[in-house]
């Protein structure tokens, strides 16, 4: 086992490598450039921009048809969503685009995304500075950029890899000691959309300053949310509660494309969705309880929680795997400090199954739903190896002692 590390620590030093990733990373962002014109019109920012027209013209955006607005601000509504399925505050995120024609506001949200991007990569280089090398670092940019998450960030134009960065962010200004601003940015990425909340009770108890200190936190957190939700409508969040969540549960159930443990689930029965949702949310558990066990690795603890809060998503879909790019390389360090022959082809495997998000079926398959979804969900197999593997590093501290 050792000769075979060896190996592939002499291939890992090959200047091939250094060629081949500058290709792909030439490559992949032709291929984004090249595809961005062409979502213009399509998808989720259209979904977005009419979204946030219908505010002021209907009493409720989410039993709303858009169909009509698609056509009337010259959208394609070939597969873009007929209603409205996202938190007010989201709503109220495009309103400095209100006043802009569709494409400069297209444009301007393809700038966020960018921006975003290459926060989300600079941060990773911040965060692990001595124990990334700059080749290490270059690697994973073009990993990111030829990443199925990243394209469809893109092709869709969604919004993950600013939430991604603002929770990166968070956690960076955490290690700063600002930890009121980190919880304030958890805090805006959990109202656009919900999910991050579960990371928000992380922040606030792992801020310093004793009790009296956290208890302020929690206190002004709280209240932020409160405002916020008075601000953007409280019938609006109600609206949203009792007409969207449930069809963005039904995408969930319905859809192979949908990678958490709930749509999972929900291929193997009725009810079993219900089940898949408290068992995703399980996951939560352990890592908080993990996280309260070995107190000295808070890296370990983030990426641990970060995994598990797409684990109990009510919706993952592939372009949400951009959370994943700060703890795979986070994995890339742990496993270079140790490396093993099962650790190595774990994580390579892991990779490859991060990007494996076609869904491959027959009319057998498509019959027998159960094994449709055994043979489709490799990305859901690849953040429970991801959850594992920090669940385990963080078990050796508890051995080490350090509590």
């Amino acid at each position: 086992m050792t000769k075979a590390v060896d190996l592939l620590r002499g291939i890992g030093r090959s200047r091939w490598l250094d060629v081949g990733a500058a290709v792909i990373a030439a490559f992949s962002v032709v291929c984004i450039a090249r595809l961005l014109p062409t979502r213009a019109r399509k998808n989720d920012f259209a979904h977005y921009y009419v979204a946030r027209q219908l505010l002021f013209d209907s009493p409720n955006p989410y039993t709303t048809s858009m169909a009509p607005m698609y056509a009337q601000f010259g959208f394609d509504s070939e597969n873009t969503l007929p209603r409205c399925t996202d938190p007010p505050a989201m709503l109220w995120l495009f309103a400095p685009l209100e006043s802009l024609t569709p494409l400069v506001a297209y444009g301007i949200w393809v700038g966020v995304e960018i921006t975003s991007l290459v926060a989300i990569l600079w941060l990773t280089r911040w965060l692990l500075r001595g124990r990334l090398s700059t080749r290490g670092w270059l690697f994973l940019c073009a990993g990111a950029l030829a990443s199925e998450a990243v394209y469809r960030d893109f092709y869709f134009s969604q919004i993950q890899l600013l939430l991604a960065a603002l929770l990166l962010g968070a956690y960076a200004v955490q290690q700063r000691a600002r930890y009121l601003t980190a919880c304030l940015m958890v805090t805006a990425a959990g109202l656009l959309k919900l999910y991050p909340f579960i990371l928000l009770p992380w922040f606030v108890w792992r801020s310093e300053g004793g009790e009296k200190g956290r208890l302020g936190r929690a206190v002004t957190v709280i209240l932020v949310i409160a405002v916020c939700v008075w601000l953007t409508g409280w019938n609006l969040w109600v609206d949203f509660y009792r007409d969207a969540l449930p069809v963005i549960a039904d995408f969930g159930k319905r859809s192979l494309g949908s990678f958490g443990i709930s749509s999972f689930a929900a291929k193997f029965g009725p009810g079993m969705q219900t089940v898949g949702s408290f068992i995703g949310l399980a996951f939560v558990g352990p890592g908080y309880w993990s996280c309260l066990r070995a107190r000295g690795d808070r890296e370990s603890e983030f990426c641990l929680l970060s995994v598990a809060m797409l684990l109990g998503g009510l919706v993952v879909w592939p372009h949400y795997l951009v959370f994943m790019i700060f703890p795979m390389a986070v994995a890339a360090v742990h496993i270079a400090a140790e490396p093993s022959l099962p650790r190595i082809v774990l994580y390579a495997v892991a990779a490859l199954w991060l990007n494996e998000a076609d869904t491959k079926t027959t009319t057998f398959l498509h019959q027998h739903p159960g094994l449709e979804a055994l043979l489709n969900y490799q990305l859901l197999y690849a953040m429970l190896m991801l959850w594992s593997l920090f669940f385990l590093v963080m078990k050796r501290s508890w051995r080490a002692g350090a509590v």
